[in-house]
Parts: structure tokens; sequence; C-alpha cells
């Protein structure tokens, strides 16, 4: 089945939106947007926001199930990697069976997050609707557990040399820090993905 239908793409659509008010219901009861990672005591990646959502996308019982006081991999929480969890899948990539997903968040300095912490809806001067907090890759293999994400300088490389891919021939989708989504399409100048993924403003933002 074609990854480009029009009802696979709606459903990842769907997803996202999901996923953007499951993060926007967090920053309001947490007056943060949740960060990238929790990091240790050896200030290493511990647990990922992906987790720290689950109680927002209607994953209660799972986010009980997983041990905070151990890392993303230990003896308890490493049984829980291959939990598929829909909200985090995209309907058009077989690969993201078995716990994988296509949702990163873009991480590094004037983005949504710095890795250990996260800004805050007034902070975001850029506007949600004009700043992605999301973004949708393909074979990057990363778990839901993991606390791994991507840096803007990573798909600014990969639209550099051809290879930003995502499950939908085209484009890709794209989370904003309202809740919207946005579907860029191919080609996308790598300075206005820039633009797009920092929230200090002052950059020109062409949206579709």
């Amino acid at each position: 089945m074609p990854a480009d239908q029009p009802a696979q793409r709606a459903q990842c659509r769907n997803h996202l939106q999901q996923i953007g008010l499951a993060l926007l219901n967090y920053e309001s009861a947490n007056h943060s947007f949740p960060p990238a990672y929790v990091p240790d005591e050896s200030s290493r990646p511990k647990h990922s926001w992906r987790v720290l959502i689950l109680p927002y996308i209607e994953q209660l019982p799972l986010y009980r199930q997983y041990d905070l006081k151990e890392p993303f991999d230990g003896p308890r929480n490493h049984v829980l990697a291959r939990t598929t969890i829909p909200a985090y899948c995209c309907p058009g990539d077989p690969a993201t069976s078995g716990g994988q997903t296509d949702y990163v968040m873009i991480v590094g300095p004037k983005t949504i997050s710095q890795g250990p912490n996260s800004h805050a809806i007034p902070e975001i001067v850029a506007g949600g609707s004009r700043s992605i907090m999301l973004v949708e890759v393909s074979g990057l293999g990363i778990n839901w557990m993991e606390p791994k994400d991507i840096t803007l300088d990573d798909p600014i490389a990969r639209l550099n040399s051809g290879t930003l891919r995502g499950p939908h021939p085209g484009g890709i989708h794209v989370l904003m820090c309202d809740g919207s989504v946005q579907f860029l399409t191919f080609p996308i100048d790598p300075q206005q993905l820039r633009a797009m993924a920092t929230i200090s403003g002052g950059e020109p933002v062409l949206l579709p």
C-alpha cells in the first residue's frame, strides 16, 4: 500500500495533532513544555519527552508501568520497548512497528528545548504558529522510550544532501508550538527551516 494514500496522510496528521494537544496540556500543567530528555545524576539522558506525555495521550496505564527510577533501557523498562503506541507511529511507515517512532523534537539553542529544559508558551517570541516543535523523519531507528531526538543541524544537513525523507512522498509533516500541523513540501529552503525551528523571532517565516 503506497505510503502517500490520503487516508494515511490524514491519520499521520491526526497523530501529530494528538501529540500537540498532549504537549500543550503538559505545558499548561507544568508551565513549560516537556524537556527533550530528563537527565540522570551524571547529566546523561535518562527519559524521553515521549514518556512524560503518556498520561496526556490516554496511556496512563503504560506510564504507570514505566519506572522513572531506572533509565529507559533498564531491566524493568526494557520490557516495554516493543510496545507500539499508535500516536507515535506514522501509518505510512512500516518501519515504526516494534516501538519505533518517526516523530522527533528539534533540540538545541533557540529551539523549544535545549535538552534537559524547555521553554513555556510566553517565551516563544516568534509565535507558536510560526515555530516548529516536532518534525517527521524516516529511518532514524529511534524507539519511543529512547531519550534521543535531533538537533537542527541534522535536518539542515539532510536537506543540503537531499536525504531528508518522511513517510510521505513530496514532503514532511511538522508540528508547530501551537499544536497545528503543517506539511512542508520539497524542496524546503534550509534557511527557512532554520527560521521556523527557532523561537526567538526576527527571521522571515513563509508558511505554506
